[in-house]
């Protein structure tokens, strides 16, 4: 790492470190769909009672990244309520030290002592989650936490505002420690070149940026707008098989967890007058975040059947979150006889040339008989991956 490098990563943990409290104190407050009319008559649970834990996981494959995993741990030593960060990560060779630098710099600077788990390989997002999570439940044992330790989560590449704890505190504060709580806001950028390019270093920054309209805060859905009680997340955990864990949309299924975990107990949501979090991307990225690139079989479909590769693309994201979200539907019903599963893969798959326009009424017949032939394919790979995935832990 470059002395400049060193010198501004010791400048950033030294301006952490020495965080201003009357601005902390502005960003926590906020208002509440639910806890707010039971705040009268609910003597308010005092904070100290109310512990945190956050999870984040990092897979540095660029300087870039590097860069956003600096900011997103300096916002974190940051928090008014002190919290305790759980960091698994993996790098490439050539940014190993320059990783395990910012880490040690961070572990000096928090409050609470992190814990740091490298891996010896890539992993999923949920995967880096899951071990993350056995080690908090081996310190849960231990003493040092417990059912009302509630526990956060970060991308790498965002920004926690110093109030974000205790803006969740001061929520749990008012109720019987629910099983979640849900901020249903977050700052992002707006749709535009100038915001796109703009440097965010820090949340004085970010501050900035909302005044001039460079970035807003919007309704959002994500898994880490969720503080969730310890035991409902080892219940989570404990309830899904590895193959899914390590799927690359198994935040969808885990937001929509929490989503039902939260209707079901008519859980808190908030929504805040000041941004807890910084979600560094723009809306529009956001609409598309789950359409990843295409796959090696994909690829070689599209050409073989001469069909837009996006179009087949499209078609396998659309069969996996109906895999990965319908956790419990027809493609996982194995007492269903095998053509009902084949009917409910091709339904599913098919309804993406309906969707968002109905390409399928402007097709020939030849055309639509191309499609139902790349669907039958893909829908046996749907059932098949659904089977994988449906291996439950005990």
């Amino acid at each position: 790492m470059s002395c400049i490098r060193r010198a501004y990563v010791r400048q950033s943990f030294a301006d952490a470190q020495s965080v201003n409290l009357n601005r902390t104190k502005k960003n926590c407050s906020c208002t509440t769909k639910n806890a707010t009319q039971q705040s009268a008559q609910t003597p308010r649970r005092p904070i100290s009672e109310v512990t945190f834990v956050l999870l984040l996981a990092s897979d540095v494959t660029e300087a870039g990244r590097l860069a956003s995993l600096e900011r997103c741990v300096v916002s974190l030593c940051r928090q008014s309520v002190p919290i305790r960060v759980y960091i698994g990560w993996h790098s490439i060779h050539s940014l190993r030290g320059a990783v395990q630098e910012v880490l040690l710099r961070f572990s000096r600077a928090a409050r609470v002592m992190p814990k740091i788990v490298e891996a010896p390989s890539r992993r999923s997002q949920f995967e880096h989650f899951a071990q993350l999570w056995r080690c908090v439940e081996a310190d849960m044992k231990n003493g040092s936490a417990s059912n009302s330790t509630f526990c956060l989560f970060s991308d790498d590449d965002d920004v926690s505002a110093p109030g974000r704890t205790e803006a969740y505190a001061n929520v749990l504060g008012r109720s019987d420690l629910p099983p979640v709580a849900c901020c249903t806001t977050a700052a992002m950028r707006e749709q535009n070149a100038s915001a796109h390019e703009l440097v965010l270093r820090n949340a004085d920054a970010i501050d900035e940026a909302l005044a001039c309209g460079v970035c807003v805060v919007q309704q959002v859905a994500e898994f880490w707008q969720y503080a969730v009680r310890a035991d409902v997340l080892s219940q989570f955990f404990a309830g899904h098989s590895d193959r899914l864990l390590a799927h690359k949309l198994a935040d969808l299924r885990f937001r929509q967890w929490l989503h039902a975990t939260r209707e079901r107990h008519k859980a808190p949501s908030f929504s805040p007058r000041e941004w807890l979090y910084f979600y560094d991307r723009n809306s529009l990225h956001h609409s598309h975040a789950h359409v990843g690139p295409p796959r090696q079989v994909d690829m070689e479909r599209a050409e073989r059947f001469r069909v837009d590769s996006r179009s087949v693309r499209l078609m396998r994201d659309v069969g996996e979150m109906g895999v990965v979200i319908g956790f419990d539907g027809p493609l996982l019903g194995h007492a269903l006889p095998a053509r009902d599963r084949k009917k409910a893969a091709l339904d599913l798959l098919l309804d993406t040339l309906t969707q968002p326009q109905d390409l399928w009424s402007a097709m020939t017949a030849a055309q639509r008989e191309t499609w139902r032939t790349i669907a039958d394919e893909m829908a046996d790979e749907l059932i098949e991956m659904a089977d994988q995935i449906a291996c439950l832990k005990p």
